[in-house]
């Protein structure tokens, strides 16, 4: 299974109850689509946090951090445009926007060492995914690999 590491507490914003991040903000472009698991990379995004506060009202203080948080399915990527998103997580600012729908979050954070980029997830780190969510996430993803 595809993971791509977000820095917190952009990566927890992914999985809010109401407002939940339904772009994620780069500079490259995917073809990637599908279902991809959103790890937490170590380091703390401060204006970050100032953003996630102002749109959703919500503070994080001890998020979990080098985690895989859960799964999200990228529906799309296009480029940043005036106007071409709705959401107010497209930030004018990036080069591109890779459009997120289906957020599931797991119980319990599974910690794991992240990448740059989209990476596969380790195989244990998977098998914990998958027995947090009781789900054939394992076979689908030993399917594509």
């Amino acid at each position: 299974m595809k993971a791509i590491t977000i820095r917190p507490p952009w990566a927890q914003a992914v999985f809010l109850d109401s407002h939940a991040k339904d772009v994620e903000n780069r500079g490259q472009r995917t073809r990637h689509t599908g279902t991809v698991a959103i790890h937490a990379g170590l380091r703390w995004d401060d204006e970050g946090q100032r953003t996630v506060f102002e749109l959703t009202r919500r503070m994080y203080i001890h998020a979990a951090t080098g985690a895989v948080l859960g799964l999200v399915r990228v529906t799309g990527c296009h480029l940043s445009a005036p106007g071409c998103c709705s959401s107010p997580w497209a930030q004018p600012d990036a080069r591109v926007h890779i459009t997120l729908s289906d957020p599931v979050k797991l119980p319990e954070p599974v910690p794991c060492r992240g990448a740059q980029g989209w990476w596969n997830l380790p195989l244990d780190v998977l098998r914990a995914v998958n027995e947090q969510l009781g789900q054939l996430v394992l076979a689908e993803a030993e399917a594509r690999r």
